[in-house]
């Protein structure tokens, strides 16, 4: 006697016409499946696609400007503690200096005009690279 599945939902059945192998089913309990053809590639058609945002997820954490813990990023950085303390200029004196330092020292290293080049750079950095040349041409 033969097994046989009766089915009383909405099913996919796939069977080999060559009865080579064993026929694939899937009955849905909830939902008749439908085909998303708007669904990315490599991804299944059946399932509906749903894209998540998270935009308005609140993020903990502590300022990088005034160094104090948050529950709600967006709602601190409009508080008037942040907006004055960002805009206070004795806050980012130390971090202007640096700036100020780097920006002399780019001005004295801007301008090679008086360095003089060798012409054997390379070969005063690698010694052994022209005998490894005249190796390498000599066996081809």
């Amino acid at each position: 006697m033969k097994k046989y599945i009766i089915f009383k939902n909405p099913y996919i059945l796939i069977e080999d016409l060559r009865r080579k192998y064993k026929p694939f089913f899937k009955e849905y309990l909830k939902d008749k499946p439908t085909l998303n053809l708007n669904s990315y590639p490599l991804n299944c058609p059946f399932v509906p696609g749903t894209l998540k945002y998270n935009k308005n997820k609140t993020r903990q954490g502590v300022c990088e400007v005034c160094y104090e813990k948050f529950n709600d990023y967006f709602q601190h950085i409009n508080t008037k503690e942040h907006r004055d303390f960002a805009v206070d200029d004795r806050n980012f004196h130390e971090l202007d200096l640096f700036i100020a330092s780097l920006n002399n020292n780019a001005g004295t290293f801007s301008n090679y005009s008086d360095v003089v080049y060798d012409d054997k750079c390379l070969t005063n950095l690698l010694p052994d690279v022209d005998g490894f040349i005249n190796e390498y041409l000599n066996k081809k």
